[in-house]
């Protein structure tokens, strides 16, 4: 009778056991499922982008040697949606900006942003993603950052940074420009400033950095410092 007992518990046992892996697997299915479920980012942008110079020509802007010290701008940017070394335009430069970005851009999709990166000498590391006048004085003390709409400018012989009241859907970031900070001598490293165009929040990862392909970067160095 025991024999039968225990033969009959093995048996209960054995079908419980397999009723669990039979769950197991089927919960299993069900997160491969909703992985699957889940879009591959996959970006579409055609917008090209690079920093120039802007002179008679524009000439592409690339690594260089400056000194950081207050007083002295680092570095001021024109932004034009090409890539090629030089670019020939007529007339101004906002007004040739607004017309070659709009026959790419003819739906106005496109945003222009910024990302500039640099470290302290505490080992800080600075990562500012600028997209507005709102953003952009973030880090102020060691590098504040001034943006203009050249083309809302275009019939202007002087004018000066986009404030905040100024700034709304329809404002170009057409050129960008670093200036020290009253802490510039606490940053250690060179400077990457990275232009990047964007059209959704897709074009940013979970930790809101950015990772689309419209993009370019130059590497400003503090001469006698970091090169």
């Amino acid at each position: 009778m025991k024999k039968i007992m225990i033969i009959i518990l093995i048996g209960i046992f054995c079908v419980g056991c397999s009723q669990n892996k039979e769950v197991k697997k089927e919960k299993k299915k069900e997160n491969i499922v909703e992985e699957e479920k889940v879009p591959e980012y996959v970006d579409d942008n055609i917008m090209p982008i690079s920093l120039y110079y802007d002179r008679d020509v524009l000439v592409l802007a690339k690594n260089y040697k400056t000194t950081f010290k207050k007083g002295t701008d680092i570095g001021l940017f024109q932004i034009y949606p090409a890539t090629e070394e030089k670019v020939s335009y007529e007339g101004k430069f906002g007004e040739a900006f607004y017309k070659k970005w709009n026959n790419i851009d003819k739906d106005k999709n496109y945003k222009i942003g910024y990302h500039i990166e640099y470290e302290l000498d505490d080992g800080t590391k600075v990562s500012h993603y600028v997209y507005n006048p709102d953003t952009s004085m973030t880090y102020k003390p060691y590098i504040k950052v001034y943006l203009y709409d050249d083309y809302a400018h275009r019939n202007d012989s002087w004018y000066s940074h986009i404030e905040k009241d100024e700034y709304n859907d329809n404002t170009y970031l057409t050129s960008i420009k670093l200036t020290p900070g009253t802490d510039i001598s606490k940053v250690s490293s060179s400077i990457i400033l990275t232009v990047f165009t964007y059209n959704g929040e897709d074009d940013f990862d979970e930790n809101g950095n950015y990772r689309g392909i419209s993009k370019y970067s130059i590497t400003i160095c503090n001469e006698g410092k970091s090169c």
